[in-house]
């Protein structure tokens, strides 16, 4: 499956979300796409620069597959604002592999502020480098999951990017750390020494 973004101007009210429909060539009417979509705004804010400019993110396309769409502030096409449709496009035949985090580095928490638990279990960071930190709603952008796993034992999932969101679940921001890429961290906690 692939993604795409879906970019348009909206001058009424604010937008937290948008409902798409699709059609393909030989279709005879535009389909709602799923649940309505998420949207950020991208620029604009309604002044002497014109509309603002809003990004959401269609996801799960069918590869290669040539389509258009409508979009709503409403679940229907009866009602509310609808816009004209868009030109046709076409999904990728293949999803694209993100490049792979560099620069991985892991160290115990802070000993001043990481005693060890009851548990004998301890904190630790794991710092990364990569050239997509930020999330903008886009096909290219990159979902990160952390999962680690002890000698003998089950991996166990720290956490995990959803797709199509707007904010990390997964690691923040390293700005004071010096580095070719921007650099991210999460702080692991419940690591047990074997």
């Amino acid at each position: 499956a692939t993604c795409a973004a879906v970019e348009f101007s909206f001058s009424g009210y604010p937008l937290s979300q948008i409902y798409v429909f699709a059609k393909t060539p030989d279709g005879v009417e535009f389909l709602q796409w799923g649940d309505p979509l998420p949207v950020r705004r991208i620029r604009g804010d309604g002044g002497a620069a014109g509309p603002p400019m809003y990004r959401a993110l269609m996801r799960k396309l069918p590869p290669g597959q040539t389509f258009q769409v409508k979009l709503s502030d409403t679940p229907t096409l009866l009602s509310g604002d609808i816009s004209r449709p868009s030109q046709e496009m076409t999904s990728l035949s293949s999803a694209s592999a993100p490049v792979e985090p560099s620069e991985l580095q892991i160290h115990r928490t802070d000993l001043r502020l990481n005693h060890k638990k009851h548990d004998e279990s301890v904190c630790v960071d794991l710092h990364w480098s990569h050239p997509h930190p930020l999330l903008r709603q886009e096909p290219d952008d990159v979902y990160f999951r952390i999962k680690w796993h002890a000698l003998q034992e089950p991996s166990t999932q720290y956490c995990e990017d959803e797709v199509g969101a707007m904010t990390r679940n997964c690691g923040g921001p390293l700005s004071s750390v010096t580095s070719a890429l921007p650099a991210s961290y999460a702080t692991i906690c419940g690591l047990r020494p074997n």
